[in-house]
C-alpha cells in the first residue's frame, strides 16, 4: 500500500509540474548502470533473473534532471524484469538520432499484443498481472511518459517479432563518438547486482567539460 500512495503522490507532482526539472550534466551510461543495480538489487534472490546489456555512446552526456531521469530509466528497466521473459536479455542502447539523445531498452515480451501497446502508459493497467506477482501496482509506466513530458523529452513503444523496444527521446545537448557495449552478469541468487561501466574517469572528464561556470566566475 505505501508503494502505491508514493506512486499516485510522485505521479501526480510531475504531472501537475509541482516537480521542476532541475538540469545538470549527466553522463548517460553512469545513470543506465546505476538504474540497473538499483533494480537488480530488488529481484528475489531466489529467482533467475534476466542479463544485462548496454551499448552506444560510452560518453554520451546530457542535460536534464538527474533524479526525475533515473526514475523513468529505472520504470523503463523494472518493468521489463517484472513482465519479460525469464531469463531472457534485456538490452538498452544510448544512441543520438537526430536531435534527440535515445536510449532504447529492449526485452523479450512473448504475453504482450500488439492492442496492448496503447494502454501500457495507463495507470493502473497491467497486461500480466500474475507475472508481477502482486508486485506493480501498474503506476510505473504512467508516471514515467509523465517524467519524460516534464523533461521535453517523449516516450514511445514498439513491438516486433515478440520484442519489446521501449524509446526515451531526451533533446540533446552533447554526444560523444565512441560506442562500446557492456555486459553486465545475469540477476541470480548468487550475483544480484549488475557490474558498473569501466569508462568512469572519461565519463567524469566529459561532466566536468560542459559544467556550467559559477554566476560572476570566470568565463
Amino acid at each position: 500500500m505505501g508503494d502505491l500512495v508514493d506512486g499516485l503522490l510522485r505521479l501526480s507532482r510531475v504531472s501537475s509540474g509541482m516537480d521542476v526539472p532541475q538540469a545538470e550534466a549527466i553522463a548517460v551510461q553512469r545513470l543506465v548502470a546505476d538504474a540497473w543495480r538499483s533494480v537488480g538489487a530488488g529481484v528475489d534472490p531466489g529467482e533467475d533473473g534476466p542479463s544485462f546489456e548496454s551499448s552506444g555512446a560510452s560518453e554520451l552526456v546530457v542535460r536534464t534532471d538527474r533524479s526525475l531521469l533515473g526514475i523513468a530509466v529505472g520504470n523503463l528497466l523494472s518493468n521489463a524484469v517484472k513482465h519479460g521473459a525469464r531469463a531472457a536479455p534485456i538490452r538498452c542502447r544510448a544512441e543520438i538520432v537526430g536531435d534527440c539523445v535515445r536510449l532504447t531498452i529492449s526485452n523479450r515480451a512473448p504475453n504482450l499484443r500488439a492492442a496492448d501497446l496503447a494502454h501500457l502508459c495507463e495507470p493502473f493497467w497491467t497486461a500480466d498481472p500474475a507475472r508481477s506477482g502482486g508486485r506493480s501496482a501498474g503506476l510505473g509506466l504512467a508516471l514515467t511518459r509523465a517524467i519524460a513530458s516534464a523533461l521535453g523529452a517523449s516516450l514511445s513503444f514498439e513491438l516486433r517479432d515478440g520484442e519489446l523496444h521501449a524509446q526515451l527521446d531526451l533533446p540533446a545537448t552533447a554526444a560523444a563518438t565512441h560506442a562500446t557495449a557492456t555486459r553486465h552478469p545475469a540477476i541470480t541468487s548468487e550475483n544480484t547486482l549488475a557490474g558498473t561501466l569501466d569508462t568512469t574517469a572519461r565519463i567524469d572528464r566529459r561532466v566536468d567539460s560542459l559544467a556550467v561556470p559559477p554566476t560572476g566566475g570566470p568565463p
